[in-house]
């Protein structure tokens, strides 16, 4: 189980600098890419290029870890359909925040 193997990465990680640097670097490299994407998209959207999305992206993916971990420990607190309405509620918040582009 991927979730149960990250989990085990991350507490060895935090016992060993060495390994944590290549875990955060592994993470940035994640993070990077997908603000990449939502900029790429936002733009073809005509959205606000104002947008924080490295942060919008931390979020995403700590959110994504987070109901994995959850759901691994009680699947009725996590229904199927969770993670999609979260994003839909950030993305909200977000276009409610910087709109479109003037």
């Amino acid at each position: 189980d991927l979730a149960v193997l990250e989990a085990e990465f991350w507490v060895y990680a935090m016992r060993k600098p060495d390994f944590q640097r290549r875990l955060t670097a592994q993470f940035r490299e994640n993070r990077d890419a997908l603000a990449t994407l939502l900029a790429d998209w936002a733009q073809e959207q005509g959205r606000s290029d104002t947008i924080p999305f490295e942060g919008l992206s931390t979020v995403l993916l700590a959110l994504f870890q987070g109901l994995v971990r959850l759901r691994r420990t009680d699947p009725a607190l996590v229904p199927d359909d969770l993670y999609a309405d979260a994003i839909r509620w950030l993305f909200a918040g977000v276009t409610a925040e910087y709109g479109r582009e003037s």
